[in-house]
């Protein structure tokens, strides 16, 4: 019987093991250029990890995890992905006591079942970058000083907020209306975390649907004790 790779799954030979390396080497450069700080969680994590995290609907947790039981029948599975597993270290390690902006990044191999095309395996290797205990506006600031424009979008109807009370100019793009949420923070003494969560909340609707604050947009007279609780919790 003549063994073979796992379909989906390939070797790594040493004439591209170098190629892996400096890549690596490279992407380990810019990572501690701005402060972050490698991880090694687990390759294998408790099913309810990602079934919690990434969501019990998604074709990820449905159709594509590498899942088995061990001796006791717990659900175990090969990380799909690497966020849930960062998160999980973060909080279990109580990294925040450390310090409250934690940058982290990892390198490593990810598991999903799905059908192998051309330059996809069922095995591949990821970089992932996560930053902890800022908002979203200053997160983006890392990612614009790595050349990426496409870092996500506040929700439109921040948007309409932001220009009609002449919080940003009636021309602000995406970015600039994320930099105006860090300089609300700024002002305010508020972190940046608190303020973009706050309009998020917002921008979600939930904020006009919670149930100090009365629904189908009639702002009723808790607001200013919905936003206090918003921002402290």
């Amino acid at each position: 019987m003549e063994f073979t790779t796992i379909k989906g799954f390939k070797d790594i030979l040493p004439e591209d093991v170098g190629t892996w390396q400096r890549l690596e080497s490279e992407a380990r450069r810019i990572f501690h250029s701005f402060g972050f700080k490698e991880i090694r969680p687990p390759l294998l994590e408790r099913t309810e990890l990602f079934s919690r995290g990434i969501g019990q609907e998604t074709d990820i947790v449905s159709k594509e995890m590498y899942t088995l039981k061990d001796s006791k029948g717990r659900g175990l599975t090969l990380r799909p992905e690497a966020t849930a597993s960062v998160a999980r270290a973060y909080i279990q390690n109580r990294l925040y006591q450390k310090n409250s902006i934690q940058k982290l990044f990892t390198i490593g191999p990810m598991f999903r079942h799905e059908r192998p095309q051309k330059g996809r395996f069922r095995q591949f290797h990821q970089i992932d970058a996560e930053i902890f205990g800022v908002g979203f506006p200053l997160a983006c600031d890392f990612l614009k000083e790595l050349g990426y424009s496409n870092f996500g979008k506040p929700d439109v109807h921040i948007m309409k907020i932001f220009k009609s009370i002449g919080l940003a100019d009636k021309n602000a793009g995406h970015y600039q209306m994320l930099k105006a949420i860090t300089r609300i923070a700024d002002h305010t003494g508020e972190s940046a975390y608190a303020v973009d969560k706050l309009f998020w909340l917002i921008g979600s609707g939930y904020f006009y649907n919670h149930k100090h604050i009365g629904r189908n947009g009639r702002v009723g007279s808790m607001r200013a004790a919905f936003i206090e609780h918003v921002i402290r919790s």
